[in-house]
C-alpha cells in the first residue's frame, strides 16, 4: 500500500514544538483544538520513530 502526503513534526534537536504549535493553530484559524494540537505535535516524534521500527519507509524528500 502507498500513499502520498506530508508529515510535519519537530524531529531535529534545534526544532522547537513550541514554534510549531503556534504555527499550527495560527494556520488553522480557529478551527484547530489548541490541546488537540498541542497533544498531537508533542507526541508525533515518538509516532514516527514508532512507525519506521514497525518498518514503515517515509521518503524523506523535502
Amino acid at each position: 500500500m502507498h500513499a502520498q502526503g506530508g508529515i510535519a513534526a519537530a524531529i531535529a534537536n534545534d526544532d522547537s514544538i513550541e514554534s510549531h504549535i503556534e504555527d499550527t493553530l495560527i494556520s488553522g484559524d480557529g478551527l484547530c483544538d489548541p490541546d488537540v494540537v498541542r497533544f498531537v505535535i508533542t507526541n508525533a516524534k515518538d509516532a514516527i520513530h514508532w512507525l519506521v521500527n514497525q518498518g514503515v519507509n517515509f521518503s524523506k524528500i523535502d
